[in-house]
């Protein structure tokens, strides 16, 4: 078969596909959809400059529960310390998955984070879809999640588990998108940390950096 002849057949192939796609639309529901997250634990150590991460074989390797805002906030604050990423990392475990990454990869994803954070709702959706950029290229933060489907006492219910902090951070990103959650930046001076916009009058992210703010007011 020479190529005219392939492209005919592949161009017949998408017009079949498409066709068909017209005819059987795909079939929205409603239904709970469920977002434990979860992070692996992972023994975590620094060679130059990249992290080697591997996974405990003992049953403390199971993926644990995490306040995936807190989680966040944690990473958001964190200086471009090495020292500090590590202790980080140790805390809660995998960062993506992966076994060797470059430590500026993570800080490069920890600058991003906070510009998308403030961003708008369709700036952010861009920057989280697989198809984000110009209708066809990832977003810069764009990750696949697994969804589990089960019937729970009678009723379905979905679940989208995760199980390192990339996947935490930016499926809490998701919900807060679909929740119509904005963000703004912590009062005091230093900190690099956003947080829902909720309470108006909520100034800071904690109650640590706004002691500080005082101390330093008062001073």
């Amino acid at each position: 078969m020479d190529l005219k002849s392939l492209a005919k057949d592949w161009a017949r192939r998408q017009s079949e596909v498409a066709a068909a796609a017209r005819l059987h639309p795909p079939q929205l529901i409603k239904a709970p959809l469920l977002f434990p997250f979860l992070v692996r634990p992972a023994e975590t150590t620094l060679e130059g400059r990249k992290v080697r991460q591997q996974q405990r074989a003992t049953i403390e390797g199971a993926a644990k529960a995490v306040d995936a805002r807190l989680l966040s906030e944690e990473f958001q604050g964190l200086e471009r310390r090495d020292g500090d990423l590590l202790h980080y990392l140790t805390r809660y475990g995998w960062w993506d998955g992966r076994s060797i990454l470059p430590i500026e990869e993570i800080w490069e994803f920890q600058e991003w984070l906070r510009l998308v954070l403030l961003g708008s709702k369709k700036f952010r959706g861009q920057q989280l879809s697989s198809r984000g950029l110009f209708g066809r290229l990832p977003g810069l933060l764009a990750r696949q999640f697994s969804l589990a489907f089960e019937w729970n006492q009678g009723a379905p219910m979905f679940t989208v588990e995760t199980d390192c902090c990339a996947d935490a951070i930016t499926a809490t990103m998701l919900v807060d998108i679909v929740r119509g959650i904005r963000y703004k930046k912590c009062a005091r001076r230093d900190c690099h940390v956003l947080f829902p916009k909720g309470n108006p009058r909520k100034r800071f992210h904690n109650q640590a950096c706004q002691h500080l703010a005082l101390v330093r007011r008062s001073r």
